[in-house]
């Protein structure tokens, strides 16, 4: 699906590190036009904000779990959907986390405390449940916003 769609892109930066990916097209709106467009797939932008993550995260600490299987089991029915021309709604396909203070599923949600550490709930919580429609691939337990 990829036509060359540049959403992320290797850049050098002033301390001379390689390899650190600065995001060129910054805006949720931008990523949802080249998804319409088919420029890149759900799956691909998935990807990209992976990356992402694994980039940034150690120094950020954002991201506190990732149910990364989940994620792109998501981001493939998106993009089956649309090859299909079933409409998902506005957010198809657009990547997005969930704070670590709403329960997932199977998923440790420790809400920041260290007594949770352990904690895996049997459920979703309510705000978790409504995201599991045909919308977006959410990237379950993660702390912090792509």
């Amino acid at each position: 699906m990829s036509h060359g769609a540049t959403i992320f892109s290797e850049q050098d930066t002033d301390s001379g590190s390689h390899g650190k990916l600065h995001m060129e097209e910054p805006t949720m709106l931008t990523q949802l036009q080249r998804l319409q467009a088919r420029e890149i797939s759900s799956s691909e932008l998935l990807e990209v904000h992976l990356a992402r993550i694994e980039d940034a995260n150690a120094a950020l600490g954002a991201v506190v779990a990732l149910d990364v299987e989940r994620a792109r089991e998501a981001a493939k029915r998106a993009d089956d959907a649309q090859a299909a021309g079933t409409s998902w709604g506005l957010l198809r396909g657009l990547p997005m986390t969930v704070k670590d203070t709403f329960e997932t599923e199977g998923l440790v949600t420790t809400a920041g405390s260290p007594s949770l550490a352990e904690h895996v709930p049997r459920r979703d919580a309510d705000a978790v449940a409504n995201l599991d429609m045909p919308s977006v691939p959410d990237l379950p337990g993660t702390g912090g916003a792509v």
